[in-house]
């Protein structure tokens, strides 16, 4: 394949040199800025990696530049069909390819805006819970309670729920209790509600309270509810389920407790 088959030298004239200077200007200028642009825009982003600042900045001067090549071969009369062919066959493969990475990085600038969690932030989804160390281009980055770093993708984060629990004034945390002592339920409630309130790190409003859940013939299920700071749930579940379990022993009152709350059964209840 010549040149000739892609130039119409035949019809270049003075006209077509200026426009193809007005065009290599334009394209130059516009490929810069563009690139300024972009990195600027991204730079603003929080969290959002350098590298897919600068990345997105270079591509975003690459497309000026093919429009640009594009523009000039039209100008000197050569058919740019076969090249616009080639060109959007490779958009599309490079689309499928990093269709994962695209979808990600689009969920991470929304994310980023709207920004439903921070850094520092304890929040839960796609059933993992722990405390934002990272937002980049590709996850959310989370620490959880065991120490684990667990990298979440932007779009799945995005497509799920997100529960922030840093951004509520409080949590709240259940403890389940077990006895057989029926004949005492409604000296239990005492012992229990005062030892709550007393432990450190449970908030008064809204101040704790005792719901019974369950009964058997020979046993009641309920639930101690108490509000405490979001990060201080598992050590202020902890306390109380010690102090009432001490509160209860020196009552002379038999309950078992257990925070969080143990699985439901699997059997079905007997029959009342």
């Amino acid at each position: 394949m010549s040149l000739g088959s892609w130039i119409d030298f035949d019809s270049i004239s003075g006209w077509t040199v200026v426009w193809l200077v007005v065009t290599g200007v334009a394209t130059w200028l516009a490929a810069r800025y563009g690139r300024r642009a972009v990195g600027r825009v991204l730079g603003r982003v929080d969290g959002l990696s350098d590298n897919y600042s600068v990345t997105a900045a270079r591509i975003a001067g690459y497309l000026v530049v093919l429009l640009g090549i594009g523009i000039a071969l039209t100008i000197l009369g050569s058919d740019v069909q076969p090249l616009l062919a080639i060109v959007l066959i490779v958009g599309i493969v490079a689309f499928l390819a990093l269709r994962g990475v695209a979808d990600n990085f689009g969920a991470s600038l929304v994310l980023q805006t709207r920004k439903p969690a921070h850094l520092g932030d304890m929040v839960e989804s796609l059933e993992h819970t722990g405390t934002v160390v990272e937002l980049n281009g590709r996850s959310v980055v989370l620490r959880t309670f065991d120490g684990r770093l667990v990298h979440l993708p932007n779009g799945k984060v995005l497509s799920e729920p997100l529960v922030n629990r840093t951004s509520t004034t409080g949590n709240r945390s259940e403890i389940e209790i077990r006895t057989t002592a029926l004949d005492h339920v409604a000296t239990l409630r005492d012992p229990l509600l005062a030892t709550t309130r007393h432990t450190a790190g449970v908030r008064p409003d809204p101040p704790p309270d005792l719901v019974w859940v369950g009964s058997t013939p020979n046993r009641l299920v309920g639930r101690l509810r108490l509000w405490h700071a979001p990060a201080d749930g598992t050590s202020v579940a902890s306390a109380v389920a010690l102090g009432a379990s001490e509160a209860l022993r020196e009552a002379g009152l038999a309950a078992s407790l257990s925070a969080p709350p143990l699985p439901a059964a699997l059997s079905p209840a007997p029959e009342l």
